[in-house]
């Protein structure tokens, strides 16, 4: 069952999150504790809802996949970065991503016939996987060569299509989806940002359970 998300999410909870990935993310330092005001000194709203930020590097995961997510799921990203012994991040420019204990970035192109072996490749070092972020712009083609090392993984497939019927894939029936719409506006209708997508991924990516962020059209 697709479970909508909410329109109404609010600005302070997706500031929290990223408020959260960005104290964990700080370089060189995994255990110190930041004040919100730091950041968001000028927000009261947001600065009263968490006064002080404590670092914890949660590990649920030993190893995760990432492909595709360094751009509108870079904050979904980051989120299961933290949350993971190992994530290996594979996308075109993978490399800028940034680097990291416990990152394995990997350069390649979703239109190359060698796109399936290279990550591949990448996963035979890897210990097995716990859970994947994937948003691929033909899954039906890639995500076959992807689906044996996904197995047993938590498993979050992002799907662009506005019309409400993607197809999915042969084989991953028992993959999350996640469903990118919009949101009506009073002009007509507005694209997701980039926190409301990442919003849903990491929602999808703590349940298990697939999604449609905003609302579906007929027409896009």
């Amino acid at each position: 069952m697709n479970r909508p998300l909410k329109n109404t999410w609010s600005r302070i909870a997706l500031e929290a999150i990223m408020l959260q990935v960005w104290v964990c993310q700080e370089p060189g330092d995994q255990n110190h504790t930041l004040g919100t005001r730091q950041r968001y000194g000028e927000n009261r709203a947001i600065a009263d809802a968490a006064p002080e930020v404590q670092c914890r590097k949660m590990i649920p995961f030993k190893a995760s996949l990432v492909v595709g997510g360094t751009g509108m799921l870079t904050l979904a990203t980051r989120w299961l970065l933290v949350r993971s012994e190992t994530t290996v991040v594979v996308a075109r420019r993978a490399s800028s991503f940034g680097r990291g204990s416990g990152l394995i970035s990997i350069d390649a192109d979703w239109t190359s016939p060698s796109f399936s072996s290279v990550v591949g490749a990448a996963l035979e070092h890897s210990p097995p996987l716990d859970a994947a972020l994937v948003w691929l712009h033909d899954p039906a083609l890639h995500l076959p060569g992807l689906l044996p090392w996904l197995s047993g993984a938590r498993v979050v497939l992002v799907l662009g299509s506005m019309d409400g019927h993607p197809e999915v894939p042969a084989g991953a029936s028992q993959i999350a989806t996640l469903r990118l719409g919009s949101i009506p506006t009073a002009r007509g209708r507005r694209w997701l940002t980039h926190e409301e997508i990442s919003a849903g991924a990491i929602a999808s990516l703590e349940d298990g359970h697939s999604r449609i962020v905003g609302e579906l059209t007929a027409t896009g």
